[in-house]
């Protein structure tokens, strides 16, 4: 996949044999918080291949930059749309219950990871999956420094199982959530 591609890191393809397990390959509707380089939409709008996806990103100028580039080389780019803005002003706007799969991969303080689940909770249709990335992450950067300052995203992800109608089918470095009603 990376041939046609400019991406300077790599944190999807670990992911890939999780998210075959636990999400129907029949899906139609995909939500992705946070995008970074569009290393993860392009692999949904390939692997999903019916499938609308929406990402939400604000994306810095250099990272937006490199994502155009990327969606633009992509066979499906017409199934991809893009939406540059904060997670908490996007989502509210999006219809309930439209989304079979939502990938929460955004802002990773602990406020916005709950707001994020909250708001994806009601977007999601009943039975639809929430894939929360970074749910056993120590808050180290890519180079090994601790880096990160404020709650990390376990805390908020573990409240939000806690008084939402879902079952968890997996809790690994992502947390795979089914919404039950």
């Amino acid at each position: 996949m990376t041939e046609n591609y400019s991406f300077s890191t790599n944190w999807t393809d670990s992911h890939i044999d999780l998210w075959k397990h636990f999400i129907p390959k029949d899906i139609s509707n995909i939500l992705e918080i946070g995008n970074w380089e569009g290393r993860s939409t392009i692999w949904f709008a390939d692997y999903f291949d019916q499938a609308q996806i929406t990402s939400i990103d604000p994306s810095q100028w250099s990272a937006r930059h490199t994502l155009l580039g990327n969606i633009s080389k992509s066979p499906n780019v017409s199934r991809i749309k893009l939406i540059f803005e904060k997670s908490e002003d996007a989502l509210p706007s999006l219809q309930k219950n439209s989304f079979d799969f939502i990938y929460i991969d955004g802002n990773h303080h602990a406020p916005n990871v709950l707001l994020d689940g909250l708001y994806s909770f009601l977007l999601l249709k009943k039975e639809g999956v929430i894939v929360f990335d970074d749910y056993n992450w120590d808050g180290e950067d890519r180079f090994g420094n601790k880096t990160f300052k404020g709650i990390l995203p376990k805390e908020p992800i573990e409240y939000f199982i806690s008084i939402m109608d879902c079952e968890v089918l997996h809790l690994g470095y992502q947390a795979v959530i089914k919404k039950c009603n």
